[in-house]
């Protein structure tokens, strides 16, 4: 799962079949630990099926943990939007599909935005 999808019934027949599951990149708002905290039993259950918890900083570690998860399967581990790197060859591959798949005006107009900004 990533980010803030969070699907309770796909966590509970993972960890009944012993199938690891983990949530990367997770996030919570304050408003939605709030609203979380206040169905703790429903909650709480996901976050301890859960394998593993890759969250962006120690905050999100808090909420996680205070939300019901194991200290020991949450992890910060940064925003992996943008900390992790892409090799040229991944980039050619991607460069490739946007050409054969995104018509030449709107290629164009991407890069003069990229360009400007």
């Amino acid at each position: 799962m990533i980010e803030t999808e969070i699907w309770p019934n796909l966590a509970r027949a993972c960890f009944d079949r012993a199938i690891p599951l983990a949530l990367v990149n997770a996030h919570l708002s304050g408003k939605t630990v709030r609203r979380y905290a206040r169905f703790a039993g429903l909650f709480s259950p996901v976050f301890q099926h859960l394998s593993l918890i890759l969250v962006q900083n120690e905050v999100q570690r808090e909420h996680f943990i205070r939300l019901g998860a194991n200290p020991a399967r949450v992890r910060v581990c940064g925003n992996l939007k943008y900390e992790m790197s892409v090799s040229a060859a991944v980039e050619e591959r991607g460069q490739a599909l946007r050409t054969g798949l995104v018509p030449r005006h709107v290629r164009s107009g991407l890069q003069a935005a990229r360009a400007e900004g």
